[in-house]
């Protein structure tokens, strides 16, 4: 699988590691880079390097499913191409680094059921700026505190999943949420909510799973 016995994780002109996708530099016909890390399910642990910067190319990190601990470094801030971050079903701790905000090509942040102790913190508001994302999931995380952002959905046409259920979430509902007009399910059930629901989500077409189970006014 070269992981142990090969330096080049392209393969040097044979195949690549396992779980390694990689690509050819349009500029040199001698140069590949590292663009995909799928080892979803593969039973690894330890911590996420800070040397994952050292793929500026890396476009998917897909680590879901497997014993990875500690917290999320904030090199991975670096990684300006990241279309995909799937660290779900982990052990991974701490706070989400607001600095994901500069990947501006991320489509899919997924923390989802990160076992104890989980995540901490609040949800950064600066991934509000993230204009493609469509798919933001940390539902069952458990220990995110503060308010749902009043700018999800706002400037974000693609957001379809938004899935924070099962956290300490406290506050209203923000009816920028209604802004996001491809939003296929919305999950903020099992928090600490209050206040009503905003009747505008009934204006969401495309919607089809809500879930706001909790101490808020109905429609």
């Amino acid at each position: 699988d070269g992981w142990t016995s090969a330096r080049d994780p392209c393969g040097g002109g044979g195949d690549p590691w396992y779980g390694i996708t990689c690509e050819a530099n349009a500029s040199s016909s001698n140069a590949t880079h590292v663009v995909g890390i799928t080892l979803e399910s593969n039973q690894l642990d330890g911590t996420l390097p800070a040397s994952l910067a050292d793929l500026p190319r890396l476009r998917a990190l897909d680590l879901g499913s497997n014993q990875v601990v500690g917290t999320t470094p904030e090199a991975i801030c670096a990684l300006r191409e990241l279309e995909t971050l799937e660290l779900l079903s982990n052990s991974v701790s701490g706070t989400i680094p607001s600095c994901l905000a500069n990947c501006t090509k991320l489509v899919k942040i997924d923390y989802s059921y990160n076992s104890a102790p989980g995540l901490s913190g609040t949800v950064p508001v600066s991934l509000c700026a993230l204009r493609g994302l469509g798919y933001f999931g940390l539902q069952y995380t458990t220990g995110l505190t503060g308010l749902v952002p009043d700018c999800f959905g706002v400037d974000q046409p693609n957001l379809y999943t938004l899935a924070l259920e099962d956290n300490q979430l406290t506050g209203p509902i923000p009816s920028s949420i209604c802004n996001a007009s491809s939003l296929v399910i919305l999950l903020l059930h099992d928090n600490h909510l209050t206040g009503p629901i905003p009747r505008c989500l009934g204006d969401l077409f495309q919607l089809q799973q809500l879930a706001v189970r909790a101490r808020c006014s109905p429609l």
